[in-house]
């Protein structure tokens, strides 16, 4: 599938206004390439989804009037699976073309998936990003590897306090534009840096 100039267009699309639905989205397998397009796939208020084995690509087009672009982009819900997917881009600077963009969604399970030459290779927004389980992911060239906004509790990877690595990659710091490879600006506290703590080796 290639999305062409359609700013506000979406390759894949699952959203539920009830958050107890017992709707099983399975979304496996997929090709989609984004032209100045909103999301490859996104969902919204989503639980217990499987998203695995689907390939996006943020092309660069000559001129960009999409207000954002994120190759898999969760919305609220919580509880799904992200797994073996793969986002490639064509650009490392700060314009929001996300690879991976997770929004007041808690309890998710992201792993093995590898983003590369987007702006930030992983996003997320909000409190309600709690209980994250982040493993085994590629944060290739970006801008920024891993951000977390000014209010974004992710939970501690991994948890518990002799933990083993979670196995996450980042490249050397010249390779991310910003000159992070990862940063959290939920900072005002002690506090809230403890509750999205990263232990790497």
């Amino acid at each position: 599938t290639l999305l062409n100039k359609e700013k506000s267009a979406i390759g894949i699309y699952a959203g539920e206004s009830n958050s107890h639905h017992t709707t099983a989205y399975i979304i496996n397998g997929n090709n989609v390439r984004l032209l100045n397009a909103t999301a490859g796939i996104q969902t919204a208020g989503v639980s217990n989804a499987q998203i695995t084995f689907n390939t996006i690509e943020l092309q660069k087009p000559l001129t960009y009037t999409a207000p954002t672009t994120t190759g898999i982009d969760l919305g609220g819900g919580g509880g799904n699976f992200l797994s073996c997917n793969h986002v490639s881009g064509h650009t490392v600077d700060s314009v929001p073309r996300y690879g991976y963009r997770i929004a007041q969604s808690q309890g998710n399970t992201i792993q093995c998936n590898v983003a590369d030459s987007t702006s930030y290779s992983f996003r997320f927004e909000g409190i309600a990003c709690k209980n994250t389980l982040f493993k085994g992911n590629y944060m290739g060239n970006a801008y920024c590897g891993l951000y977390l906004n000014q209010d974004a509790i992710i939970g501690q990877q991994p948890s518990g306090s002799t933990p083993p690595y979670h196995g996450n990659v980042w490249l050397d710091t010249a390779r991310y534009t910003s000159g992070f490879g990862a940063v959290n600006m939920n900072d005002t506290s002690f506090l809230t840096l403890q509750a999205s703590l990263f232990t790497t080796n």
